[in-house]
């Protein structure tokens, strides 16, 4: 599986859960973005929304059938 890099030098970063699987959350000037795989995909999604909205989609993804 690749990488993903994210620069921490300058924003708030932490290790999450996410349906599962470890993902990352970062903030940096009000925006928020989270990363993480599923074991078949890789997801980013990032907004200006509050961090609860995005929260919401992110439960809402369904992973594809293998």
């Amino acid at each position: 599986m690749g990488s993903v890099s994210i620069n921490n030098e300058t924003t708030v970063f932490e290790e999450v859960t996410i349906n599962g699987h470890k993902g990352y959350h970062s903030e940096h000037e009000g925006v928020n973005m989270y990363v993480w795989i599923d074991g078949y995909c890789l997801y980013t999604l990032q907004g200006t929304c509050p961090n609860e909205v995005l929260l919401e989609i992110i439960e809402s993804i369904q992973p594809p059938n293998n």
